[in-house]
């Protein structure tokens, strides 16, 4: 009798669970989501998307988080961005660069404006690999290739915040608040999905 056994080429392998970053320094999880907007970002092991409240202040949190990246199925590619270019009813109506300060820590991040026609959005993002926030897609590349040379996890994420931007709301104040509240959490977060691996 021939046996016939199916072995996977990683047979240790299973998808990594990014979960929602726990909430801390007064933010509290909201339980819908605030509006009809997702990054479009594809190809991911897995994702996670969660609002949080804190004195009248509401950012929406999405994490995509990637491993043993390949064609269609890693972070950095043509078609992963904040707006699709094909979207009808989002569009990005300008981007630029920030660099922020939480705590000790220096975080650059890209900062994009989102509208739809009765709604405004302000959305930061950036890239996470192994312990590292960067914004820069080519150094996010250039990591990616050397984890694969020294045959290393190339595991990696995109972290994308936004919030509504009102006639009077200082929608970069919220964000900047939730970067300095909830980082420690979303680097944990994105530590234990790695390590889970």
């Amino acid at each position: 009798t021939i046996r016939l056994t199916l072995v996977s080429s990683h047979p240790h392998a299973r998808a990594a669970a990014v979960s929602h970053p726990e909430p801390r320094s007064g933010w509290a999880e909201r339980p819908d989501p605030p509006y009809a907007w997702k990054p479009a970002y594809s190809g991911a092991a897995s994702e996670s998307q969660r609002a949080y409240v804190k004195n009248g202040a509401t950012v929406d949190c999405y994490i995509a988080f990637y491993e043993r990246q390949r064609q269609g199925a890693e972070l950095i590619q043509y078609h992963n961005v904040i707006v699709a270019r094909e979207d009808a009813v989002w569009r990005n109506v300008g981007e630029r660069s920030l660099r922020l300060r939480s705590g000790r820590e220096e975080l650059s991040v890209r900062e994009t404006d989102v509208r739809a026609t009765n709604a405004h959005l302000l959305v930061w993002h950036w890239y996470w690999l192994p312990d590292e926030f960067t914004v820069d897609p080519r150094w996010t590349k250039l990591l990616q290739a050397r984890a694969r040379l020294l045959h290393h996890r190339d595991h990696a994420a995109v972290v994308v915040l936004s919030t509504s931007v009102l006639e009077d709301s200082a929608g970069a104040a919220h964000l900047a608040q939730f970067v300095d509240d909830m980082l420690p959490s979303i680097r944990q977060t994105l530590r234990r999905a790695d390590e889970s691996r």
